[in-house]
């Protein structure tokens, strides 16, 4: 999924969210997380983007890699549903 936003010459808040490509059904909740996001922004204003790359595992941990604001990994497991 991609996102784009805008950072202002002094601003630590990221506006103008938006989701550029990507499913339907994480659009907002990308949208949301990119809007709690602060910076030190020491560059000049402009638009940005990042990429939030989403793994759905059977197993393991759940994890979210953030290197750096232009790519993020989020890995979850995928719910399973209860026996009654």
């Amino acid at each position: 999924m991609k996102l784009a936003f805008t950072l202002g010459a002094n601003p630590d808040v990221p506006t103008d969210v938006e989701a550029v490509s990507g499913p339907a059904l994480l659009k907002d909740a990308a949208v949301e997380n990119v809007k709690t996001w602060r910076f030190q922004n020491h560059y000049s204003e402009g638009t940005y983007e990042t990429t939030f790359d989403y793994q759905l595992p059977m197993s393991g941990p759940e994890k979210v890699t953030f290197e750096s604001f232009r790519r993020v990994e989020v890995a979850t497991c995928l719910p399973v549903p209860l026996q009654e």
